[in-house]
């Protein structure tokens, strides 16, 4: 819901972008470009459904979590993009995530 919005964080505390991917089909998120006063990003994944966990269940989302320190203070874009890591660049992205963030 914060895909495109500006949005003001504290320096000290720790941003937070959760996203569902599909990475058994190859599609993961990952940082494409981020505000140097952000530290490096922290990443958490896990199932959707408790069906994932059963023997035999094969496909399905997953969530993904990516988790920032905010260091200093400034302005700039934080953006994730979902795709398949062996693809070139050239191949255009599953999707697309990017939030401007003011830190002060």
């Amino acid at each position: 819901g914060d895909d495109g919005k500006a949005v003001t964080v504290a320096i000290g505390q720790r941003v937070s972008v959760a996203m569902v991917g599909v990475p058994t089909a190859g599609y993961v998120w990952a940082v494409k470009a981020k505000p140097a006063f952000l530290g490096e990003a922290q990443e958490t994944s896990g199932d959707t459904t408790t069906a994932q966990r059963q023997p035999g269940f094969t496909g399905g989302n997953h969530w993904e979590v990516f988790t920032f320190a905010v260091q200093a203070g400034g302005k700039g874009i934080l953006k994730l993009e979902q795709r398949r890591p062996w693809e070139p660049d050239s191949e255009p992205a599953a999707g697309t995530f990017t939030v401007t963030l003011q830190a002060q």
